[in-house]
């Protein structure tokens, strides 16, 4: 017993003094800079001067994106930004990233100065804007949301609305999420309301829908309900809206809508396999279109004869390969 705690102990000195080596590798790389393009990733080493040879054998599956901060290199993604201003995301870092670091401070620089913060994101490009006002919205009080919607109201921004509604519809209930809609006026935010609440109330999100009649509004709320028993006829109705000369290619979207209804083999849920299939024969006309809506059900038969629907050139072999791993699951 003494030998194996002899041998443990050794084993144990030799792993810290490794790893401690190890550590003072790491520290020893030349990671000094006076511009960006001084640093350079090194996977094992992380960043380091371009011109240091990094001898790590580790192997990376992610890179970091390296900055010159302080005479620094450093990681990119590494920064403690709680401790950051604006002002140094312009002084700091390289133009394409001023933006981004910007909507990411935001929600530290919105607890002291909440309307610094609003408006400063109304100044960024939309991606990175749409990030910085959801940061802050996540992150302030209810309290906070009154605030932000008179600052949405002053700048005039239609985003700001849109990431105040994912907010307050929890809060206060979909008629003062409409509201913000209305205020923002953009599809955008209608169509994510009613696909927010469609499983709640479908009524109510086909008639935000139909304030902006868009192809893709009816769609993401049929999806929403796909395999609902009891939403499945007026779903059907929903799809019926997308007429022809009303939207641009209209027979295309259509087809899509009766599809939604059927991803994942949805129809299975209520109906037998013999309904199914006449479901994608009658409704959908595009072959395409057709066809898919057949793979899904064979991703949940066992019947070859579901695989004789799809058409030429659409994958009959990924269909029967369903079906054959279908029976034999079944048969275990």
């Amino acid at each position: 017993m003494g030998k194996k705690l002899l041998v443990l102990a050794l084993l144990f000195v030799f792993f810290i003094g490794l790893i401690s080596g190890c550590k003072e590798k790491m520290g020893g790389y030349d990671r000094s800079c006076k511009t960006h393009s001084d640093c350079g990733w090194a996977c094992g080493c992380g960043c380091i001067n371009i011109n240091e040879d990094c001898d790590s054998t580790a192997l990376c599956f992610v890179e970091g994106e390296c900055v010159c901060i302080d005479n620094v290199c450093t990681d990119y993604y590494n920064l403690n930004w709680e401790d950051w201003t604006f002002e140094d995301c312009e002084n700091k870092l390289p133009e394409g990233k001023i933006d981004h670091c910007q909507s990411i401070i935001a929600k530290f620089v919105a607890r002291e100065d909440l309307e610094k913060a609003i408006r400063k994101c109304a100044t960024l490009e939309e991606v990175a804007a749409y990030s910085c006002y959801r940061n802050i919205i996540e992150s302030v009080t209810e309290e906070d949301l009154t605030r932000i919607e008179k600052l949405c109201g002053e700048l005039g921004s239609s985003l700001c609305y849109e990431r105040l509604v994912e907010h307050i519809l929890p809060i206060e209930g979909i008629d003062k999420a409409e509201e913000l809609c209305d205020k923002a006026g953009s599809n955008s935010c209608y169509g994510d309301l009613a696909r927010t609440i469609a499983v709640e109330d479908l009524d109510k999100a086909e008639e935000i829908c139909d304030k902006i009649r868009t192809e893709s509004c009816y769609t993401w709320i049929v999806y929403q309900v796909r395999g609902d028993e009891d939403k499945f006829e007026k779903a059907m109705s929903i799809c019926d809206k997308i007429e022809e000369g009303t939207f641009k290619d209209s027979q295309y979207s259509k087809d899509r809508c009766y599809f939604e209804l059927n991803r994942g083999g949805a129809l299975l849920n209520f109906k037998s396999e013999e309904e199914a299939m006449d479901f994608c024969r009658k409704k959908i006309k595009i072959e395409g279109v057709k066809s898919s809506c057949f793979m899904n059900i064979a991703k949940k038969s066992t019947n070859p004869l579901v695989c004789e629907e799809i058409a030429e050139g659409f994958h009959k072999d990924t269909c029967m390969n369903y079906i054959k791993n279908n029976q034999r699951a079944q048969n275990l």
